[in-house]
């Protein structure tokens, strides 16, 4: 009987540190994320369209790096949205339809806060 509730402790504690871990590491990226959409929104809405395209093209790129990680414990339907608002926003931006971009970079950034606050640590996450 103490055999098992040891095993059973241990267990519990190794979910508790695997969700702190995932969690700081979910919240580390969106952060990144939300801000480089911004410094893009900042642009686009400045028309700055100097180094536009290559903005976008490295967060696209970090997005492909980090997605690799999230997709072990984060639903793959809502990152393909973002991967998917953010090649939206690519194609609107090389096309240079400028308003429609900042309607696909609100939709992601949208999506980003949203995959930020599913995944905290919160009691209402919880239950």
């Amino acid at each position: 009987m103490k055999r098992e509730i040891i095993i059973a402790c241990i267990i519990i504690i190794l979910i508790i540190i695997l969700n702190i871990i995932t969690s700081n590491y979910t919240n580390e990226v969106m952060e990144e994320m939300t801000s480089d959409l911004n410094k893009i929104r900042g642009q686009l809405v400045s028309n700055n369209n100097e180094n536009l395209e290559d903005s976008v093209d490295n967060v696209i790129e970090k997005w492909k790096e980090k997605k690799d990680k999230l997709a072990y414990y984060i639903e793959h339907t809502e990152l393909e949205k973002v991967e998917l608002y953010l090649y939206e926003m690519n194609s609107n931006v090389e096309t240079d339809e400028f308003n429609i971009a900042i309607q696909s970079l609100d939709s992601c950034s949208f999506m980003v806060s949203h995959i930020k606050d599913k995944y905290k640590v919160a009691l209402k996450n919880i239950f």
